[in-house]
């Protein structure tokens, strides 16, 4: 590959200023993400690197230290002479946000460039043309764009004020769940949050999740993107349909004469038109974001859910809690950059921890668990929620829910009372089931 586009000057430039007024424009050029790949010469990132490390021991960064710093490979970079240069053509500190911006710009076409060229090798080699399709958009989502301009704390603020006094009426500041114990708790679902429904076999993690997105698709029309790599688009249009008809799921599968075909035909009339967007194919984390970014930016969908996250793969050889983590860590970060929230779906290893990766727990805004409650039992099955992270509320209570599995819907048995006593929701029981 021939030489990439860069500036000589303007990264000297850069690297001047911040030797003029060390203790300004290092912070200014950190903020607009300028790191030591920001610069294409060899010489430039030596000069950066030796700023970079001043800055984590907490000494100033000027001539003479950065000189220092460099210790034998200051006549590689070009010794005392060409710092001078540097300094001499950086000028003025007043222009440390233009060379900053010029230099990352400088990075970001580099960075399209290899990316590009990558694609164009894998293209060639031949495979399947999704794959390459989705594997080079995700390539292009991790080149981090230059930051745009910020609103000021108060715009931040007076938008924030309106959400919380619309939260007096709607009871939540996010969207609602249909489920009063997650919005209570939760504050509804939270723009950029990642939320893990955690739990055994047969605890009906997926059942809560598609009761939250039937519940956002069919009650308040809002579209929601739904990623199974467990269960088939039929068997989740299936299992929504047996919901909304309130008939068993099992009597249908089984050819049972108990199954209510005039209810489900009304339940599939009532339905069909639902925002829900499913998709059913195996999946990479490449191919996940991929669909998701189309599903946000063409379907309008305001929330995601991957049944399971452990199930996604990534590329390359690598041992399962790397893969996990860095699926995590991934899902994580496209649910801020498609600013909508996304719940996960995860098994639990036998020890009852998230199976896989402590990236699961770390990237997590909360973490539900679903666990057989004691009173369980195969015609009661009363499905305990205990929150093992809640990071923006007080310490919640375990809940319990009842589990009416034929129908594919979970009853929520509890009024939640918004008081908060010694920092802990407190709860009330209905004397019958909400639903």
């Amino acid at each position: 590959m021939n030489q990439l586009p860069h500036s000589n000057e303007l990264e000297q430039s850069l690297l001047g200023v911040i030797l003029l007024d060390g203790d300004k424009c290092y912070d200014l050029a950190i903020n607009l993400d300028i790191s030591i790949g920001s610069f294409y010469l060899s010489p430039h990132q030596s000069i950066f690197r030796a700023m970079q490390s001043l800055n984590a021991k907490g000494k100033g960064i000027d001539l003479r230290t950065v000189a220092n710093e460099l210790g034998v490979q200051l006549e590689h970079v070009g010794g005392d002479s060409y710092l001078e240069l540097c300094l001499d053509t950086g000028v003025t500190a007043a222009h440390t946000e233009h060379y900053a911006s010029e230099v990352r710009n400088y990075e970001i076409r580099r960075q399209a460039i290899v990316v590009a060229y990558d694609v164009i090798q894998q293209a060639e080699r031949g495979g399947d043309a999704e794959t390459i399709r989705a594997g080079a958009e995700f390539k292009f989502s991790e080149i981090k764009s230059m930051r745009s301009e910020e609103l000021t704390p108060a715009e931040i603020l007076d938008e924030q004020i309106e959400l919380w006094k619309k939260a007096q009426t709607t009871k939540c500041v996010g969207l609602s769940t249909g489920f009063d114990f997650l919005d209570t708790y939760l504050g509804g679902l939270l723009e950029c949050s990642h939320i893990i429904i955690a739990g055994e076999p047969g605890m009906g993690k997926t059942t809560l999740a598609r009761n939250i997105a039937e519940n956002i698709a069919g009650d308040q029309g809002i579209p929601v993107a739904f990623e199974s790599l467990e269960q088939t688009y039929a068997q989740i249009w299936g299992a929504i349909a047996a919901r909304r008809a309130k008939t068993s799921l099992f009597w249908f599968n089984s050819g049972s004469s108990k199954a209510d075909f005039e209810a489900m035909a009304r339940a599939k009339a009532e339905v069909q038109d639902w925002p829900i967007h499913v998709q059913d194919r195996p999946h990479t984390i490449e191919q996940c974001r991929s669909w998701t970014k189309n599903m946000v930016e063409q379907r309008g969908c305001k929330v995601v859910i991957i049944d399971y996250i452990q199930r996604l793969g990534m590329k390359g050889k690598m041992s399962q809690e790397e893969r996990i983590s860095r699926v995590s860590m991934n899902v994580t970060s496209m649910a801020k950059d498609f600013r909508v929230p996304v719940i996960s779906l995860a098994s639990l290893s036998r020890e009852g921890n998230l199976r896989g990766s402590g990236q699961l727990d770390f990237d997590a805004w909360a973490i539900l668990k679903l666990t057989k409650a004691e009173s369980w039992t195969p015609e009661n099955q009363i499905v305990n929620v205990a929150f093992l992270k809640q990071r923006f509320g007080p310490q919640c209570r375990p809940i319990e829910l009842k589990l009416l599995g034929g129908e594919s819907r979970f009853d929520e048995f509890w009024q939640l009372d918004q008081t908060n006593k010694g920092g802990t929701c407190q709860q009330k029981m209905q004397l019958k089931p909400k639903s």
